[in-house]
């Protein structure tokens, strides 16, 4: 008999909206979760905890349990975007480590902006977001077999394109099962066809729209502008779809907030991170823009990396997370907003695309920007991207895009990884990840 094990369930899809009009959505605890709550709250006032031990494959096949197999392939996908999104904001100064801290997914060769073949596997996005992979797409099997409701069914797409968008921004190539190597845009095109699976799946429009959002995204990465732009014109400005974190285990923690920034750790003696030495913080200095919220601690912050000419320095934190269980948004309207201007400028259409841009300006409270010719529209454009998608791991796979294909526009000389201070210089960093080593050892079809 086959075993798999049990996750912790919660209710479907809902959507809320915050006090500036926005809506998010995200995965609440559900009944179900509430129920095995309490029971779990009832043993231990006998002071005696009972293991149930493995659960039959077979359990899996109830309805009652599909929810539960979805929220574990989103606990996975917790971590996936934890590990890669801490690698690509140190590679792409979005922060700037202030030592190598593994614990918080901060590693040396990120530090100097090497590929991460040898990753710990505390650190190693690779084993989380394949396993999300590979449990939605057993479910998506499973349910094939058996009765599953049309929204568990969508779900499971959409939380199965999640996974590859992640692999296939993050990872020069894939291999998935003990495969072949592949391209990493395999993951891309395979990204498409479940967020198109998602969006005629007859799902929960909250569901159908991050679909939507997903392979707009997805789109952009493939070069297909006509169907990104299709794709994007169809979500509106204020949708947001949310990846949901705990106050709990770490590996399901915000590791930003866990890693030393937040106003949960304003009071420790530094962190793993700082916003010192990045373009954000003369700008939010002058602007700001609380899309990019950061605070002086007051705390002077240690460093042993030898490339360093400095060996301390102050410890900003980053406000745009404050709490162990803030959420990361996968897509959102402004983003679909700047699919539309990225494809404009493509087009030649600079007044075109710097009115969206300012158009998202104008929501955040901040000044328009006015570029005299297209390669200033397109260096502005450039840094509007890198503010709205701050600390969610998709910058690495923007200025790879705008490197391959010539794009006009500067990054700003900080982002680059020139800097006054001393330090690597980022400037010649890898844009994707190898393949780790324990998969090369692993896989015969690797080696």
């Amino acid at each position: 008999m086959l075993y798999a094990k049990a996750t912790r369930p919660r209710e479907t899809l809902s959507s809320a909206r915050t006090e500036d009009g926005k809506e998010r959505v995200r995965a609440p605890l559900g009944p179900v979760a509430a129920l095995v709550f309490g029971a779990v709250l009832l043993a231990s006032c006998d002071f005696e905890v009972t293991n149930p031990g493995p659960v039959a494959d077979a359990f899996l096949d109830n309805p009652g349990a599909h929810q539960a197999i979805i929220n574990g392939a989103q606990r996975e996908l917790n971590y996936a975007m934890n590990t890669s999104a801490m690698d690509v904001g140190n590679r792409m100064r979005e922060i700037t480590a202030g030592d190598v801290s593994p614990w918080e997914g901060i590693t040396y060769d990120a530090f100097i902006g090497i590929g991460s073949p040898a990753v710990p596997g505390w650190i190693d996005t690779w084993g989380p977001v394949h396993a999300a992979r590979w449990i939605t797409a057993d479910a998506l099997r499973r349910f094939a077999e058996v009765e599953a409701s049309a929204d568990v069914v969508t779900q499971a797409h959409l939380w199965h394109g999640w996974a590859l968008r992640i692999m296939g921004e993050h990872f020069c190539e894939i291999a998935y099962d003990g495969g072949s190597a592949l391209p990493g845009r395999d993951a891309l095109e395979r990204a498409e066809a479940s967020f198109t699976a998602a969006l005629s799946g007859g799902g929960s429009q909250e569901t159908t729209m991050a679909a939507r959002a997903g392979r707009a995204q997805i789109r952009v990465n493939l070069g297909d502008w006509a169907g990104a732009v299709a794709d994007a014109s169809g979500v509106p400005t204020d949708f947001s779809f949310l990846l949901r974190y705990y106050q709990g285990p770490w590996r399901y923690n915000n590791a930003w907030v866990q890693g030393g920034g937040g106003a949960g750790n304003l009071g420790a003696a530094g962190g793993a991170y700082t916003i010192w030495n990045t373009q954000w913080v003369d700008y939010y200095t002058e602007t700001g823009d609380p899309r990019v919220p950061w605070v002086d601690t007051g705390v002077i912050q240690d460093t042993a990396l030898t490339e360093w000419t400095v060996t301390e320095f102050p410890f900003y934190a980053q406000l745009k997370y404050t709490d162990l269980g803030d959420d990361i948004e996968l897509a959102s309207g402004e983003e679909m907003r700047l699919i539309e201007a990225e494809n404009l400028l493509r087009n030649g259409d600079m007044a075109g695309a710097m009115a969206l841009v300012n158009g998202l300006r104008e929501r955040a409270g901040v000044d328009p920007v006015a570029p005299t010719n297209m390669e200033e529209a397109w260096t502005l454009y450039m840094r509007e991207r890198g503010i709205e998608l701050w600390l969610e791991g998709r910058r690495m796979a923007d200025v790879r895009r705008w490197t391959e294909d010539n794009t006009p526009g500067e990054l700003h000389p900080l982002e680059l990884g020139i800097t006054p201070f001393g330090g690597p210089d980022l400037s010649n960093r890898v844009l994707c990840m190898p393949i780790i080593d324990d998969e090369v050892d692993q896989n015969p079809n690797l080696n």
